[in-house]
């Protein structure tokens, strides 16, 4: 999401300005949360008496509310001005739809790629709660790094057009919800059986 802060220039000559971002982190030392990304350039020029928009872009992996500080300081004569900035994160909607499409008996196969941008590997749990689709209890993905989650369908009946949920989810990046699209069709002929026997 980009955040637009207006940004004005009180004098009748040009100015330059650093923008500084100083995330607020309910009091914990250093700790600013790894998953949330607050920045904008690093410098705006305004001419004399003139006002600009300042575009701050705020991402963030998982719910909650970010509160920051932006500064923009005249380096040369020390002068700024400033804005509270409070940024919500909601739950994220759905990354897409996957279809898998099966005769019965038979296994289709998709996966779901996650990236993660942190410094610290992460643990995602991967949940499917329909009984034909199986998909591995947790995905290691390393630091700076993705992985891929293998889904499988194999149907046992016949099914058309069924919908269910297909969620990844850690602490650390939150959830990734999917749409599984699922459909069998009857199974073909089996493999033929030859007999041999003596008369």
């Amino acid at each position: 999401h980009s955040i637009p802060l207006n940004v004005a220039n009180w004098l009748g000559r040009r100015q330059r300005f650093k923008a500084s971002v100083e995330i607020d982190n309910n009091g914990a030392a250093g700790e600013v949360d790894p998953s949330v990304t607050l920045k904008g350039p690093d410098y705006i020029d305004l001419p004399g008496h003139a006002e600009r928009e300042y575009k701050l872009g705020f991402y963030a992996y998982r719910e909650g509310t970010t509160k920051a500080r932006v500064t923009f300081t005249n380096e040369e004569s020390g002068e700024y001005l400033f804005y509270d900035v409070t940024a919500t994160a909601t739950e994220a909607g759905l990354m897409g739809e996957l279809e898998l499409r099966a005769p019965v008996r038979q296994r289709a196969a998709t996966s779901v790629t996650v990236a993660n941008p942190l410094d610290t590997a992460v643990s995602l749990t991967c949940e499917c709660s329909h009984a034909q689709v199986t998909c591995p209890s947790t995905l290691e993905v390393p630091a700076k790094g993705s992985a891929s989650a293998e889904i499988f369908f194999r149907p046992v009946l016949v099914e058309s057009d069924v919908e269910t949920p297909l969620t990844l989810s850690c602490p650390e990046l939150g959830t990734f919800a999917y749409t599984l699209k699922l459909s069998s069709t009857p199974a073909g002929p089996e493999r033929g059986l030859v007999f041999n026997v003596p008369l």
